[in-house]
């Protein structure tokens, strides 16, 4: 007789959610909020508005609707800098 080790299954399914984001409570939310989003899509999620966001330092998304610096901009930062 050949027997077989058992193996425990993964438990899936909706009472386990995995995350591979980094994430914090919001104390003016009251919610667990992904921080690897910009502060303005995480204040329309949320629905908080336009207010003073105490998280605002902790997010680090990138806004892609603001013209981010290309290279030729980086150069000149760089370049002027002391």
């Amino acid at each position: 007789m050949i027997t077989q080790a058992i193996r425990p299954r993964p438990i899936m399914g909706p009472e386990v959610a995995m995350f591979d984001s980094p994430f914090a409570w919001c104390p003016k939310c009251g919610e667990a909020v992904l921080l690897d989003q910009t502060r303005r899509e995480c204040a329309e999620e949320h629905r908080c508005g336009d207010i003073e966001c105490p998280m605002e330092g902790c997010f680090v998304g990138i806004d892609f609707r603001n013209k981010q610096p290309g290279k030729e901009e980086e150069n000149e930062r760089l370049a002027r800098a002391p």
